[in-house]
């Protein structure tokens, strides 16, 4: 394939806290789909709290060719391990995907992120490429953030004390895309190789607020 997906998983600033927090146990990670081979053509670090994952062969090309197919879908399954202490919960959550588009008016297409923390469903997030529209831009950003005050499911959950410290971040992404006819094309992509997408935290403490 002649592009890659570069999804920089998790992204986590945390101003509150000094030391690291969320230990991840990348060993121990589990991606499956196609193109979504561990230490084949999909590759996960970590930096701190930050977690990412490098995908060189996941991706949807419907170029505008007889050869090509008019519709498309890949997708990757995520498993990673964690431990976070208990008395700790995400006050603010931001998922970000950057990306590039080239297309044609008669094409559409989507990236769809479904995921749980620790079991805690994490808010579904798409990026829809509309039909009817010809792009061709390099570099395009889109975000969805999510606050969780006190009173919230998401709070109340993360902060029962019987919380277990260890837990899974799972995620099931999706790229999914159409076109009319062999005329037509739809590539998504940044700068001709790379999609990312983020989850950015901010952690607090629960019995008090940032």
């Amino acid at each position: 394939m002649g592009f890659s997906i570069l999804a920089g998983l998790l992204m986590i600033a945390l101003p509150t806290f000094a030391e690291e927090v969320i230990h991840w146990q990348t060993d121990h990670a589990k991606l499956n789909g196609p193109g979504c081979k561990k230490e084949i053509d999909a590759f996960v670090t970590t930096n701190g709290d930050d977690l990412s994952i490098v995908f060189t062969e996941l991706g949807l090309d419907l170029a505008s060719h007889k050869e090509k197919p008019n519709t498309g879908r890949t997708h990757c399954m995520i498993q990673i391990p964690a431990e976070i202490s208990s008395g700790i919960f995400m006050a603010e959550l931001i998922q970000q995907v950057t990306y590039g588009v080239t297309k044609t008016e008669r094409s559409s297409g989507t990236l769809s992120t479904r995921s749980h923390f620790f079991g805690f469903p994490v808010s579904p997030y798409d990026v829809h490429v509309p039909y009817g529209t010809f792009i061709n831009d390099p570099l395009l950003v889109s975000r969805r953030v999510d606050r969780f005050g006190p009173g919230s499911h998401w709070k109340k959950g993360w902060c029962k004390k019987n919380r277990e410290r260890k837990g899974k971040y799972q995620a099931q992404m999706v790229v999914a895309g159409q076109k009319d006819g062999e005329a037509e094309n739809l590539i998504m992509f940044v700068d001709g190789l790379d999609l990312r997408f983020e989850l950015m935290a901010s952690l607090a403490q629960c019995g008090g607020e940032r």
